[in-house]
């Protein structure tokens, strides 16, 4: 991976940890600083490390995502019956894919930095 400035990579996927499919949350949800407005993406994969989301690399989002940021990130759960939850997530990694399936893509890499037995659950009401 070649660094830049701003802590983004570039160049081939190169993590070394084996990715699973999500099975706890499906989609993350943020607010971004400039636009004020929500940014939600699916979560692509996991690692003991954190987790993946896969997002285009002209997205707007882009511009107000960096490496080291603490976010509240909402959490949306595979299993339809759970509630969301609220996080204090880090980004870990932003890495431009250059080739392969995922040309011209952004993988944005997160990791939950709270401790688990602190995260506040959303509640959603239906009218």
């Amino acid at each position: 991976m070649d660094n830049n400035p701003e802590g983004k990579t570039s160049g081939d996927e190169r993590r070394s940890e084996p990715r699973l499919r999500p099975e706890t949350y499906t989609n993350a949800e943020f607010r971004l600083k400039t636009v004020k407005c929500l940014f939600q993406s699916r979560i692509w994969d996991f690692s003991s490390q954190g987790m993946c989301l896969l997002v285009k690399e002209d997205s707007g989002a882009l511009e107000d995502l960096e490496v080291g940021e603490e976010l509240e990130v909402k959490y949306y759960p595979a299993d339809l019956g759970r509630s969301p939850q609220t996080r204090k997530t880090r980004i870990a990694h932003i890495t431009r894919v250059s080739e392969g399936k995922f040309k011209n893509h952004v993988l944005v890499g997160l990791r939950i930095v709270e401790e688990p037995g602190k995260a506040k659950t959303s509640t959603t009401t239906v009218v």
